[in-house]
């Protein structure tokens, strides 16, 4: 028989199979997706912001090479190249979702200003107030990271990296200092800029930089400061300025900074000045600018010459930024401005490391002044000629007192002439003037020659003769004076001891006296000599 249909309802109601498996599945799924909940909304987050704060560490690293990179390349003349991870990638997840991999980017600056002036060096460049300014670009590091609420800021700006801890909306800076630059010597006195160019912006994953040398040097300018004043793009405030970079600096008389500009102010003496230029992207090369007199050092000083003596006069062509400029594409002129005497070359071009030599030889013609004009570019600007001043006799000129009379100083062997001449000799001592604007040193010493006495000219001639204290051989080797060196400060004389070491006394004689000296050239010590034709008075 059928069962009624209440009676089944009812039945129905009263079963209750199955029903502790299900719900014990929703508890169990719905334990799964709180748990997956919180792993995507507390331990993802806290897992990439490690991820973002390790990365920001090899980006500070890989800032800091390519700061190394650039100061390098502005002195070796050699590309250097650095990488640095702009961009970064999460860990892979099974189940878990990553939001957007983070990209920085690594970009250069608009085009800047550096300002130079009050100061002036023997060429007349630096103080030329037709002189442009320079360019030059920062270059930063933004990142765009999703996690770390403190992101950092790199700038790559005058030898210095910068970290900026500050948020966009921060009223106060938060700066520190990656590395502790080049720019400015401890003392002050040296300043190093390195210019930037090139328009550069990438935000891959990696970014592959080259720094590409456009003017280099090693070599320092000595530069004379008159209320001198070098004003560098910057990022930093004056406080960070005054206290980490300059502080303690004594050669910087103070600093100020201004809308994103540092202004420092010199003291009224001698600089170094280092200025080279290198480029992230394609460059235009510098062209040849101005020209430096090498020798004589200082070519407004007259040179004392005689009708038939060669002079030689060494120049070398630079660029707006001071340094060498070896291409052959510039020719140096010569003019002897009417002069009747023989000149080595009308014109010729620089040669592997900048230079060019002429030699000039008066005639009889030419007793009284004679100037000689090397110039490039046609000598429109006062800085693109330099003009040597010759005062030529006729070779008849004596003193009569039986002292030698003031020499040129002779071949010097690395083509510097530092106008230490000998003003008087005799038996008992060597004069010496410094007419030159360099402190030198006398290191070492060679005499060669012979002796007139009193008497009878028999006997041996002397072994050895004793100058300024040092028992040296006639006729040797040049001999080191050691710790009988002495100074010759420029613009005064110095008396050196002399004794023939003979038994009778001497009437005279005739000397080749050579010189070894030292010197301080752009901050190194430089060693040339000097050889000397001295006839000995009683």
């Amino acid at each position: 028989m059928f069962e009624p249909l209440t009676q089944r309802l009812e039945r129905l109601q009263e079963d209750e199979r199955g029903v502790s498996p299900v719900v014990g599945f929703v508890l169990i799924f719905a334990l799964i997706m709180l748990v997956f909940t919180i792993y995507q909304a507390d331990v993802v987050p806290a897992q990439n912001k490690e991820v973002e704060f390790e990365h920001s560490q090899v980006v500070e690293a890989d800032m800091g090479q390519l700061n190394d990179a650039i100061q390098e390349a502005s002195t070796s003349g050699l590309p250097q190249s650095a990488t640095v991870a702009t961009g970064l990638q999460y860990p892979s997840r099974a189940l878990a979702i990553n939001p957007g991999n983070p990209s920085g980017a690594l970009e250069t600056s608009g085009t800047q200003q550096v300002e130079i002036s009050g100061l002036s060096g023997s060429s007349g460049y630096w103080s030329s107030s037709s002189r442009d300014p320079f360019e030059t670009r920062l270059v930063s590091y933004q990142s765009n990271y999703n996690q770390m609420q403190q992101e950092t800021e790199y700038t790559v700006e005058n030898g210095l990296l910068v970290k900026d801890y500050s948020p966009e909306d921060a009223t106060s800076d938060d700066f520190a200092l990656g590395s502790d630059g080049t720019m400015i010597s401890e003392n002050g006195e040296q300043i190093n800029l390195v210019l930037v160019g090139g328009e550069y912006q990438e935000s891959s994953i990696t970014s592959s930089v080259t720094a590409t040398p456009v003017s280099t040097s090693t070599e320092y300018h000595q530069l004379e400061s008159n209320s001198g004043m070098i004003r560098v793009p910057t990022s930093l405030s004056e406080d960070v300025w005054q206290n980490e970079i300059v502080d303690g600096a004594a050669g910087i008389q103070s600093v100020t900074v201004s809308e994103g500009v540092a202004t420092l102010n010199l003291k009224d003496q001698e600089y170094e000045l280092r200025l080279t230029k290198v480029s992230l992207r394609t460059s235009t090369e510098p062209s040849a600018t101005y020209l430096k007199s090498e020798s004589p050092f200082d070519p407004s000083e007259t040179i004392d010459t005689t009708v038939g003596e060669s002079e030689t006069f060494t120049v070398s062509v630079r660029d707006k930024f001071g340094n060498l400029y070896t291409s052959d594409d510039v020719m140096i002129s010569a003019d002897k401005n009417g002069a009747a005497g023989n000149l080595s070359s009308n014109s010729q071009s620089p040669n592997d490391e900048g230079r060019a030599t002429f030699t000039y030889k008066p005639a009889d013609t030419d007793a009284g002044t004679v100037e000689i004009e090397l110039s490039i570019n046609g000598g429109g600007e006062d800085y693109e000629s330099v003009t040597y001043e010759l005062n030529v006799s006729d070779g008849s000129d004596g003193n009569g007192d039986g002292t030698a009379p003031a020499f040129s100083p002779g071949d010097l062997t690395n083509g510097y002439q530092l106008g230490v001449i000998v003003k008087s000799a005799s038996a008992d001592e060597v004069v010496f003037e410094n007419i030159g604007s360099k402190d030198v040193t006398a290191t070492a010493v060679r005499v060669s020659g012979d002796f007139r006495r009193q008497g009878n000219s028999g006997g041996s001639p002397p072994e050895t003769v004793s100058f300024a204290g040092k028992n040296i051989e006639l006729n040797g080797n040049l001999t080191s004076l050691g710790s009988d060196e002495y100074p010759i400060t420029a613009g005064d004389s110095t008396s050196v001891s002399f004794d023939p070491n003979t038994q009778k006394s001497v009437k005279g004689g005739f000397l080749i006296i050579t010189v070894q000296y030292e010197y301080t050239q752009d901050g190194e010590t430089e060693t040339t000599a000097a050889t000397y034709a001295v006839a000995i008075g009683q």
